[in-house]
């Protein structure tokens, strides 16, 4: 119950009681999963977006949002310049007032931002399998070490934890188009403190101890038909 309030960017026992409608919906509504894959979502909306008109630039970073007699009057990338008649940034708050906008018209400055207790970063483990893992299901929490302990390494002490918790998906339980026919498509998130000495060998140290932590529970092992491997820090600041 406490696990998805962890992201929100405090201890689960400082969380208002309000947020535990986010476990409610999960455990009474279910969850959805759109075949295919998550991006289906993402090419889904780009389909509607075009249908109507909208334009859509990738790969094109944002530098800054011009502003002219306090008006927004466009942005500025890194291919060119844009005139809009507003703006709406989806972006981070902090990324958007602190990097975007003229110092003038920032709401805080950078020593507010730098005494904000963020929400956690991510290790993320992107495998692929040459088997089937009978006892995973789609979504596998890991709840076998200390979750206070864990806490406390993301919001008290940040830290890398030494034995932390973590979730896996395995989509191809619930859709064969995810991987080949007889293999499993896996990702393993490990929630981690923000701001926190980041490097391969740090990241490889923990692959071997959740695997063998995912077997024990499995009851088989599968890390020599492990035939893709990735990894990635979701960096949040």
């Amino acid at each position: 119950m406490e696990f998805p309030v962890l992201f929100l960017g405090a201890m689960p026992n400082q969380i208002p009681a309000l947020y535990s409608l986010m476990n409610y919906s999960a455990l009474v509504q279910g969850t959805y999963y759109p075949m295919g894959g998550m991006y289906k979502i993402i090419e889904g909306m780009k389909e509607l977006a075009q249908s109507l008109g909208v334009q859509i630039k990738t790969n094109e970073a944002i530098n800054s949002i011009e502003i002219v007699d306090g008006k927004v009057k466009g942005v500025k990338t890194g291919l060119g310049q844009y005139e809009t008649d507003g703006v709406i940034a989806s972006a981070d708050y902090n990324h958007v007032e602190q990097k975007l906008l003229p110092i003038e018209l920032r709401n805080y400055n950078e020593a507010y931002w730098k005494k904000k207790t963020f929400a956690p970063s991510s290790l993320i483990f992107y495998l692929g399998v040459n088997k089937k893992i009978k006892k995973l299901l789609h979504h596998n929490l890991f709840f076998d070490a200390d979750f206070s302990q864990h806490s406390k390494d993301i919001y008290e002490k940040p830290q890398w934890t030494k034995d932390p918790l973590f979730y896996v998906c395995c989509p191809s339980k619930t859709d064969d188009s995810v991987a080949p026919e007889g293999m499993e498509n896996l990702f393993v998130l490990i929630p981690i403190a923000t701001g926190l000495e980041d490097n391969d060998e740090i990241r490889d140290s923990f692959f071997a101890p959740i695997i063998k932590r995912i077997e024990k529970f499995c009851g088989e092992s599968f890390y020599e038909n492990i035939i893709y491997k990735n990894h990635i820090v979701l960096k949040i600041s």
